[in-house]
């Protein structure tokens, strides 16, 4: 069983073009409203593929936040907790195989509503006895203390296994909490450690070996490094057709966790992560991954010296 935990749940709204013209009207030929969330998209692609997971989320009581809970309940199991915010919106636009992102600033739970979430999170974690939890998406700062704290104290107690996937000041924290698996991209690597930049491939394995776990650096349509401090890869992902990349990472992560959850190996789970965020760049919907799509083959790789 898997927990996710969401802090920052958007409503996604997607226009798919055939042109995009700077000061002019765009005419959107297919349009998609979507319940979203990083969290929210790993649970997302977990239950579509099968596993057994429950989404927590802090939402207010306004129609929009109450409209987004009923959309995205019919897709998985979600577990709300009360915040006074409005739920935020995040805009893309896909043209010629290239998304173009408008996201809307994060607001901060209250420190009541950030207990509140947290002790809820605490119930469940002891009610439903995950074997992982994945905390993913942006944290306020504000918020990042006591959340980045308190999760790896809740992942400890229950012994489930921890994913944090976040930025900015999120992911620093994260460092220091040692998850079992992270999943920077290369601006957040090189945020983390600035020699990433000329040798991304040392960077994972220095970051691997730091926090004890595994590190799978996503890198778009160019190749990926992977190591869990003992193993180092490169993984080469395959030339498809992508139409919406948006949520793609998030995809990675439920693949990771997917793999490692039926006690697959490491090199069996980066392959996993990279095949279904590969998958999700598919279709037009964020995230999610549709089976048939699901390549294992495709994904080539070479394994890598660690000295």
């Amino acid at each position: 069983m898997i927990l996710t935990i969401t802090p920052s749940p958007t409503l996604d709204l997607t226009y798919e073009l055939a042109d995009l013209n700077a000061d002019q009207v765009n005419v959107s030929k297919n349009t998609l409203v979507e319940g979203s969330g990083k969290g929210i998209l790993v649970s997302m692609a977990l239950t579509e593929m099968g596993f057994d997971c429950e989404a927590m989320v802090p939402i207010s009581d306004s129609e929009l936040s109450l409209a987004w809970r009923d959309v995205v309940a019919k897709k998985i199991k979600i577990n709300t907790t009360y915040a006074k915010r409005e739920m935020r919106i995040n805009t893309s636009l896909l043209h010629n195989g290239k998304t173009t992102k408008v996201n809307e600033v994060a607001k901060p739970l209250s420190d009541e509503e950030c207990d509140e979430f947290l002790k809820r999170i605490e119930y469940k974690a002891h009610e439903l006895r995950p074997t992982w939890i994945v905390l993913s998406g942006h944290i306020s700062s504000n918020n990042v203390e006591k959340i980045i704290t308190r999760v790896p104290e809740i992942a400890k107690l229950v012994g489930a296994k921890l994913v944090i996937d976040s930025s900015g000041k999120g992911l620093l924290a994260a460092i220091g909490a040692k998850p079992d698996f992270i999943k920077p991209n290369m601006d957040e690597l090189i945020a983390i450690k600035p020699d990433a930049i000329s040798d991304p491939k040392r960077a994972v394995l220095e970051l691997a070996k730091e926090i004890g776990g595994a590190v799978l650096l996503s890198n778009g349509n160019k190749p990926a490094y992977a190591s869990d401090g003992n193993e180092l890869y490169e993984l080469i992902p395959s030339d498809t057709p992508i139409v919406n990349s948006v949520g793609a990472g998030d995809s990675s992560v439920a693949g990771f966790v997917a793999a490692a959850e039926e006690g697959k190996s490491f090199l069996d789970c980066i392959i996993n992560a990279m095949a279904w965020g590969q998958a999700a760049c598919m279709t037009v919907e964020s995230g999610g991954v549709k089976p048939e799509f699901v390549d294992l083959k495709s994904i080539k790789y070479s394994q890598l010296p660690t000295t």
